[in-house]
């Protein structure tokens, strides 16, 4: 399966392909030189793809550590495995997350063990041509005085992983994404979680996910960092702090 990485990729190297043949057949007919490689490199194709998949951010989110979450949560999705399949394949997946993606705004909320909070009016949405069912929150807020930024203030661990790392803030994405999509049964694939839930619930949830994506999980800790602000000016996509 195509992943969205890919997807991009082809689509910019066929637009590449195009602009280099129109410029190759008008400097043949000017006699002028030659000037624009007929090859685009691989990694400057995935520099372009990751910065328009920034596009979906909010531009205060765009650069930021949700930034990167968004793109550690959306790689370990495109992975065919456990976790992918907990979700119901890659594509059924990564298409959600992305739309999720979307809402995703800073607040600041009372209650510091909670790291995003969805809410507002909910729209059903059919995918027929993945038969998939699945639901948005008119508003998802990230928590800026909860575990997605800070070490200590409410929970000091998501799952097993400690507050405000890399690992812990792609499993809260995750964890959200499992409120809005179905299992085979029609169930959501974790219950409701929210004001009113039983103690301890939260975590609950969020072990049901780490079991099933742990490995990519952990691995992230091993992942170099990407300075997308960097990416964004320059070009480059070497590892930054």
């Amino acid at each position: 399966m195509i992943t969205v990485f890919q997807r991009a990729s082809l689509a910019l190297l066929l637009l590449f392909a195009v602009l280099s043949s129109s410029i190759k057949s008008s400097a043949m007919q000017n006699q002028v030189p030659y000037l624009l490689t007929e090859t685009v490199a691989a990694k400057d194709v995935e520099v372009l793809a990751t910065l328009n998949l920034l596009e979906r951010l909010s531009p205060r989110l765009k650069f930021s550590v949700v930034a990167t979450a968004y793109l550690d949560a959306l790689s370990i999705l495109e992975e065919k495995g456990t976790c992918s399949e907990f979700f119901g394949g890659s594509e059924a997946a990564t298409l959600v997350l992305n739309e999720l993606i979307t809402k995703l705004e800073e607040s600041s909320i009372k209650e510091q063990d909670v790291a995003i909070r969805m809410f507002g009016e909910v729209t059903i949405v059919q995918n027929l041509r993945l038969n998939l069912s699945y639901r948005m929150f008119e508003k998802a807020f990230i928590n800026t005085m909860g575990p997605f930024y800070r070490l200590g203030n409410g929970l000091r661990t998501v799952g097993r992983f400690r507050s405000s790392t890399r690992e812990a803030r792609a499993l809260m994405l995750l964890h959200e994404l499992a409120h809005l999509m179905r299992n085979a049964s029609g169930d959501w694939l974790i219950p409701n979680d929210g004001k009113g839930s039983p103690a301890g619930l939260t975590l609950r949830n969020s072990k049901i996910i780490e079991a099933a994506c742990r490995t990519p999980l952990a691995a992230l800790k091993r992942k170099p960092h990407l300075n997308l602000r960097k990416l964004a000016v320059t070009g480059q996509s070497e590892a930054g702090g």
